[in-house]
């Protein structure tokens, strides 16, 4: 008998089969007896299997696009998780939506990024009205909404919902006089991200921050980044000329742009910065000494220090890994528009030795042969180093090569989301590590050319193979008659999958 590494488990099968019957209804019209039976039998979902079987019903039903109310099965008291952009992309009318909430008393994590269904400010008056039905909602986030002709909006969710530690309004239009509710009505928050694309769209300002900072006892995460700029820090310089002394928000997480001076009684919470690229475009070896100095001065208990960087030369952050107390304490790098090659990725590997998360945009070609240090990766001896073994997250995006590939993943054993958007797949992929412990991978074929059709599917096989512990699976759109094709080939392997979803 063949002994799968990811055997077809009973509560999957079940779980498959009463969405078969879902869709089975959904085509033939089942009458009102049977659809009652239906639901009553759905009932019968444990608790803890339940926000699983409704995200997998949301997504086959997303990609079925059939035109039915099936979708609104996934309503009852065993939901705790909804996550509004799983609904198929079909016309649907707020009110009835808004009409199920009542049956989901116990969620307690609601996420709409695109606002597919508040478009009008009666639509968001009837969401705003529904809001009292979550009583045990501990995560809200509502991305780009419009709240400009909704002034109570927010007085009321943070009037009606007393556990709320989470709020999320990020990429929203947001007028600035709704600051002032969130102090008065969200006094129990933890986490606040009121992030925008740009600072074109941006309605906070410091003095709002400092309203907030000192409103928001309870806060611990503040993310106002509009990748351009924070408040946060410019508030906290404000505070210490004004000599506050009263109590201020225990902030643990901050995004810099710019150094600056601040009282440390302000950040001395402070447990983990990421540092933008402005701070590193002056390339002076005083300039990156006096950033090593100010992060120590001003944030004694620091642990993390997170890496955002775009169109940086590569020798201003390799002063900056070697200066004093910082490898170590490097937890993500995020680069763009920097020009990498073999040996860069190795003192990245060499000097952040606790590295988490990396992620790559890495478009440019490669030229490893102008290096003078290059070495072809037969000979390449120095790939057996075990760099980036504490890898949990890697994402890379472009052009890489086949010694690249194994210097980022042969020993990050413990890697448990990989997002692959690459311009070749080598042949020894998953030769020496397994990926036992992947549970997350995204793959998206955009900028591979296959030599036949079929190499995807190998190369899905193959990982699926090798992994014990994947159980969702992302890849670009396409036509649901392909989607179930690949179903289909990939229950070959008899994989225990329980999400294969639409990335794009």
């Amino acid at each position: 008998m063949l002994n799968f590494k990811q055997p077809l488990t009973l509560v999957t099968c079940a779980s498959n089969c009463l969405i078969e019957s879902v869709q089975f209804w959904n085509s033939c019209q089942f009458d009102a007896q049977s659809l009652t039976s239906l639901q009553e039998y759905i009932l019968l979902i444990p608790n803890n299997l339940f926000d699983q079987w409704a995200e997998k019903l949301l997504l086959s039903l997303s990609r079925s696009q059939r035109k039915c109310d099936a979708h609104f099965l996934v309503f009852s008291s065993a939901l705790t998780r909804l996550n509004i952009d799983d609904f198929p992309n079909l016309p649907v009318n707020v009110n009835v939506l808004c009409e199920y909430f009542r049956f989901a008393t116990n969620l307690k994590y609601f996420h709409c990024h695109y606002a597919t269904f508040f478009w009008s400010p009666s639509d968001i008056l009837i969401f705003q009205n529904s809001i009292t039905n979550f009583k045990n909602l501990q995560k809200l986030t509502l991305c780009n909404l419009d709240l400009t002709e909704s002034p109570l909006f927010l007085e009321v969710v943070g009037k009606q919902i007393s556990n709320l530690k989470e709020l999320d309004i990020s990429y929203g239009k947001i007028p600035s006089h709704s600051y002032k509710k969130v102090c008065e009505n969200f006094l129990h928050l933890e986490v606040l991200r009121i992030k925008q694309h740009s600072e074109e769209f941006r309605t906070i300002t410091h003095r709002h921050v400092m309203q907030l900072l000192t409103s928001l006892l309870r806060l611990k995460v503040f993310d106002d980044d509009t990748t351009v700029w924070s408040c946060i820090l410019p508030a906290f310089t404000q505070l210490s000329k004004e000599m506050y002394s009263d109590l201020v928000a225990s902030i643990q997480h901050l995004t810099i742009y710019q150094c600056s001076e601040v009282n440390v009684k302000f950040t001395k919470k402070v447990l983990s910065v990421c540092l933008d690229s402005r701070i590193f475009k002056e390339s002076s070896h005083k300039k990156i000494a006096d950033v090593n100095t100010w992060l120590f001065n001003n944030f004694p208990e620091l642990q993390l220090i997170d890496l955002r960087l775009e169109n940086v030369r590569f020798s201003v952050i390799e002063r900056f890994f070697q200066t004093k107390h910082v490898g170590w304490r490097i937890h993500s790098i995020f680069l763009s528009k920097i020009p990498l090659n073999l040996i860069n990725f190795e003192i990245i590997g060499k000097h952040a030795p606790n590295l988490k998360r990396f992620e790559v945009i890495n478009q440019l070609t490669l030229n490893a042969m102008s290096d003078d240090r290059y070495i072809a990766p037969e000979n390449n001896e120095r790939l057996i180093e075990p760099f980036f073994g504490h890898l949990v997250h890697l994402s890379f995006t472009g052009a890489w090569e086949e010694n690249i590939m194994c210097l980022l993943l042969n020993n990050c054993f413990l890697l448990q989301e990989l997002i692959l958007k690459p311009t070749t797949i080598s042949g020894t992929f998953l030769k020496h590590n397994p990926l036992r412990y992947l549970r997350r991978l995204i793959f998206d074929t955009s900028h591979l050319i296959w030599n036949s059709s079929d190499q995807e599917t190998d190369f899905l096989r193959r990982v699926l193979q090798s992994t014990s512990s994947l159980r969702e699976i992302g890849l670009k759109s396409r036509p649901s008659k392909e989607w179930d094709c690949l179903l289909q080939q990939l229950k070959i392997t008899n994989c225990d999958l329980q999400v294969l979803r639409s990335t794009i």
